[in-house]
């Protein structure tokens, strides 16, 4: 079975900061139940940080996943929206199957679209 990288960045929107502390630590426990969700499920996190942006209209954050089949990585996609998730942050996400370096170089000599 292939496996998946999912890396996603965001950044908070207004609605974000217009939150209250309180409401904050709610949310942050919601998606945190969330992620434990999808680790329990066979998921991985590598990892998540906050990155430098390079501009004021830059990035805050940074999340990569190892996910067990392109199914998990869609259903983490409709979780994050029923939590609310993109109401509060600007988020784009890359997924790519995992490969070695010596099948991703072979890749770009076949004749296809990825």
């Amino acid at each position: 079975m292939a496996k998946y990288f999912l890396v996603e960045t965001w950044r908070p929107r207004p609605e974000w900061y217009a939150l209250s502390k309180e409401q904050k630590s709610k949310f942050v426990e919601q998606a945190g139940a969330l992620l434990s969700g999808f680790v329990d499920k066979g998921a991985k996190v590598l990892g998540l940080g906050r990155c430098r942006a390079l501009s004021e209209s830059g990035w805050d954050a940074t999340g990569f996943w190892e996910m067990p089949n392109a199914e998990m990585v869609i259903e983490l996609a409709e979780a994050v929206e029923r939590l609310g998730w993109n109401h509060y942050f600007d988020q784009i996400n890359t997924v790519s199957s995992v490969s070695s370096p010596a099948e991703y170089f072979g890749s770009l000599l076949e004749d296809r679209r990825f």
